[in-house]
């Protein structure tokens, strides 16, 4: 079962960063002129986060209008597996920073970087698009071109087969 998730690989220098940024930029600026369907963007390079732990509260303070608060990440993982299962529950929530409950295109660049032993934000991230009223969509980026050798079994189950190969 392939859900809402496109991974892009390809050597460095083939303009697979460059490709998703300019498309979010069609799709972002295609939002202020229709009232159908709206896309918010979270860009993440995972060069960037030192830890796992910077990445969550950045995913959370991304959806949620509060500031995260100092908790395990567990308990951020936890909060925002609730949000993506239970998506339809949080429309129009004063909790939200977007009101109008959008769809969340969540681009992960460098993913190969929070390939660990036990591979838990992994999981979660990729099991949050499985959920069926989560309205995310999932484009991760690599210079890996068979990352899913990397992956868990339960991490490649989730993964999708949607892939695209810039040479």
């Amino acid at each position: 079962m392939s859900y809402n998730s496109l991974y892009i690989c390809g050597m460095t220098g083939t303009g697979k960063t460059e490709s998703v940024t300019k498309v979010i930029e069609i799709i972002e600026g295609e939002n202020k002129e229709n009232n159908g369907t709206t896309f918010r963007s979270l860009f993440l390079n995972c060069v960037d986060f030192d830890t796992n732990m910077k990445l969550i509260k950045c995913i959370y303070n991304f959806i949620f209008s509060k500031k995260a608060p100092t908790i395990k990440a567990s308990k951020y993982l936890n909060i925002l597996d609730n949000f993506f299962s239970e998506r339809n529950n949080y429309n129009g929530s004063i909790y939200l920073n977007d009101p109008t409950n959008s769809h969340i295109i969540l681009i992960i660049d460098e993913i190969d970087y929070l390939i660990n032993k036990c591979q838990i934000l992994l999981y979660h991230i990729f099991n949050w698009s499985t959920y069926k009223n989560s309205k995310l969509i999932i484009i991760s980026i690599s210079n890996l071109i068979n990352i899913k050798d990397l992956f868990l079994d339960k991490i490649i189950s989730r993964f999708g087969q949607n892939k695209l190969m810039l040479k």
